[in-house]
């Protein structure tokens, strides 16, 4: 396609800083009711390619998360360890679980995870090749467990997350539950990539959200 598109991430600090002590990604640009702050606890890593061990499977969030919040957190921890081990059965029950629960909130909390974990990985600014590359994997990889996936979908959450497409924007075709299956897959080659388990930049995204409703009120 010709020249290469290059987009600067914000200057939050080191990647292991923010790693660390929570603090990475950036504010979602726009209100999602519903979710409050918390910090950001550890988690246990995923065992690569196997099953989902007992530390996974009961990750506990903040008391003082709304239940709708602690859902989607659930959620979508279990279905990006089930995408890691490849376990479509696993998979589908947790995305029909996200599949009911608010669609904006659910795919506010995927972009940040996924912004952040762009930024860390490519702390000198993201180019259209390591898009592109990141795309072609995760494709690559889903279609072998999961080959009801739609390309075009993992393209439409990528631009979506990094802003070059409006989410409304996004190809009506797309049906919801393939956006958030496109989502997941991203996400789970980006963790792979940064040698992450999920918990914690699920709780930094929640937490990025939780900021930016506050600096909107009045």
């Amino acid at each position: 396609t010709g020249e290469e598109s290059h987009t600067e991430p914000g200057d939050r600090g080191p990647a292991a800083r923010d790693y660390e002590e929570g603090n990475g990604g950036r504010p979602v640009r726009r209100r999602v009711g519903g979710i409050v702050k918390t910090d950001a606890a550890g988690f246990a890593a995923p065992t690569p390619g196997g099953p989902a061990t007992e530390s996974e499977r009961s990750t506990v969030w903040p008391d003082h998360w709304p239940k709708t919040t602690q859902r989607i957190a659930s959620a979508t921890d279990a279905a990006l360890v089930a995408a890691r081990a490849g376990a479509s059965e696993d998979f589908g029950d947790a995305l029909d679980d996200l599949v009911g629960l608010p669609y904006e909130t659910v795919t506010a909390v995927h972009a940040g995870m996924m912004r952040e974990l762009f930024e860390e990985l490519h702390p000198d600014g993201l180019t259209g090749e390591d898009v592109q590359t990141v795309l072609t994997r995760a494709v690559r990889d889903g279609v072998r467990w999961l080959p009801s996936m739609q390309p075009d979908a993992v393209v439409a959450v990528i631009t979506g997350a990094l802003g070059v497409q409006d989410v409304e924007a996004t190809d009506p075709r797309i049906a919801p539950e393939q956006y958030l299956t496109a989502g997941l897959l991203v996400l789970t080659d980006l963790l792979a990539a940064r040698k992450a388990a999920p918990g914690p930049c699920l709780r930094r995204a929640i937490a990025e959200i939780e900021r930016s409703e506050t600096m909107e009120m009045p």
